[in-house]
């Protein structure tokens, strides 16, 4: 392995149970595989999220670039600055990260603007909720865990028919096997009975461990959230001490476009068609 970075040393700061000569280890043995060559810190974070377990740690590369390159279509074009998601994030969703809690903690919003079903298109939610992550990962490197709070009050029925269930079941399979974080939970908010409906569709392809993490709160009463999500990382829309869901989505995605030539980057390499595919 290089010399190691500053960002590196101050992961092995804030994880003691981190051993350099496991990075090196993954480090061979991803150039064995033919995998693009992944940075140190970022061999860290997939080890952090796999709990510092070596096999573990070997299967979430191997889904990371597996499922990746199997949908292009939904890590890649993910420019915000461009249609078709300029106007998707301002009249049919919004996805952005809410900081950190005290414990350090990351919290995602996702939130459904608009109750018509024709205009939803859960590729492009992908794409958003995927580019929230990663500029999460960027800038913080490991962090306990990361929570998604979900709006679904004006998703129906009419959103399960319209949404492209192939693409939902392979990002349950990314946030299960590839994912570079810890997921904590998952907090969806709803007044309807989509939530229901929701559920039972996606058990057969959801394991045990994520089904255990979602947590389901009646947007008429947030009082339950609160226990689950301090109002201090909760925009105003919620009841919360941030700016309203319009402001820190508009700095966001301010702060996404001059991410550009990085996700540009990171999607040409990491997406490559040319990944060895491991069964």
């Amino acid at each position: 392995m290089d010399d190691i970075s500053d960002r590196l040393k101050d992961e092995l700061i804030k994880n003691p149970e981190a051993k350099l000569e496991d990075l090196k280890n993954l480090q061979e043995w991803c150039s064995s595989k033919n995998f693009p060559a992944l940075k140190d810190f970022e061999l860290l974070q997939f080890h952090h999220s796999c709990l510092f377990d070596m096999k573990s740690t070997k299967k979430c590369i191997d889904a990371y670039f597996r499922i990746r390159r199997s949908a292009p279509e939904l890590f890649s074009n993910r420019d915000v600055s461009k249609e078709p998601l300029k106007s998707y994030i301002s009249r049919v969703l919004q996805c952005f990260p809410l900081g950190a809690t005290q414990e350090g903690h990351q919290i995602i919003m996702y939130r459904l603007l608009n109750p018509d079903a024709s205009q939803h298109c859960f590729t492009l939610d992908i794409q958003l909720l995927s580019l929230a992550t990663e500029v999460i990962q960027h800038k913080t490197g490991t962090f306990p865990g990361v929570t998604i709070l979900t709006d679904f009050d004006k998703a129906s029925i009419r959103h399960m028919l319209w949404a492209k269930w192939g693409h939902l079941r392979v990002a349950m399979q990314y946030l299960q096997e590839g994912f570079p974080s810890r997921l904590e939970s998952i907090q969806t908010l709803s007044s309807t009975a989509f939530v229901d409906y929701a559920l039972i569709a996606i058990k057969p392809f959801t394991n045990s461990q994520v089904l255990n993490k979602m947590v389901y709160h009646n947007i008429t009463n947030l009082s339950t959230l609160y226990e689950k999500i301090p109002k201090e990382n909760l925009p105003s829309d919620y009841g919360g001490l941030l700016p309203s869901c319009d402001e820190i989505n508009s700095d966001y995605m301010k702060e996404v476009i001059s991410m550009k030539s990085y996700f540009d980057e990171k999607d040409a390499l990491h997406n490559s068609s040319g990944v060895k595919v491991n069964k």
